[in-house]
Order: C-alpha cells, then structure tokens, then sequence
C-alpha cells in the first residue's frame, strides 16, 4: 500500500473551458464603444439607438458568458468567490466615481441612464472576467 497521494485524473489545464473570457471581452468591446458614441453626443444628445443597442448587447453578452460559467463542470467555486467578491468592491469604488463625475457633470438624464446601465454591466463583466481567468486554472474542491 501506497500512502502517496495519487494524481488527480482532472488537469484544469487541459479541460474545456467555455468562451466565457472571449465572450467577457467582447462585452467590454461594446460597453466602450457605445460610452464613446454617447461621450461623442453629450453637448446635444440627437440620437441615442446606438448606444442603447451597444449596451444591449453587452448585457446579452454579460448574461450569455454568466449562463455559460453556470453550466460549468467541476470548477474551482471557492476561489472564484474570493476572487470575485473583492474584485467587485474594487469596481464598485470605481462605478461608484464615475457616477460621481457624471452627475456632477450634470450628464443629461437619458444619457446618465445609458451611461449607468454600462457602468453597472461594466463593473459585473470584469469582475467575472478576473475571477474567472484565476480560478479556471485551479485545482476543483
């Protein structure tokens, strides 16, 4: 009888992963494009399609990569709250000062809702994107 520790027959360096980083990107991809499409329109605000279907589709991408983490096999949970949690407080300083600087900017109504719409999927995706890039190459309990 052996008492070393058998290796584990799950590498997390070789098991598929879904595109959850790729689809987090193109997410942030569209939240700065639609913020500099409205920044662009912020003295007269003339149409705002644009930029509401950006966020739309960053959200739809937020919520796709967050589906897609769900469905994930065994996974290293504990590490990505950890890493989550903390990182979600340094983002919410972060949105928390862009909304200073919109509101005392005096941002016009229905571009502040655009722009806080973005700042909120803005500060979800990168927190599930950094959790996620650490805890997919840890070890599952």
């Amino acid at each position: 009888m052996s008492t070393a520790p058998q290796p584990s027959a799950f590498s997390p360096y070789t098991a598929k992963r879904p595109p959850v980083g790729i689809v987090c990107q193109v997410a942030l991809g569209a939240i700065v494009l639609s913020a500099i499409v409205l920044a662009a329109q912020i003295p007269r605000l003339s149409e705002l399609t644009v930029p509401i279907v950006l966020a739309g589709v960053a959200w739809v991408l937020f919520l796709a990569a967050a589906a897609m983490l769900v469905r994930v096999g065994p996974f290293a949970w504990g590490v990505f709250r950890m890493v989550a949690v903390r990182q979600l407080l340094v983002e919410l300083v972060i949105s928390g000062m862009l909304e200073f600087v919109f509101i005392y900017d005096h941002t016009p109504g229905s571009a502040l809702a655009i722009f806080t719409a973005l700042v909120v999927v803005f500060c979800l995706d990168i927190a599930l994107l950094i959790a996620f890039s650490v805890a997919r190459y840890q070890e599952p309990v």
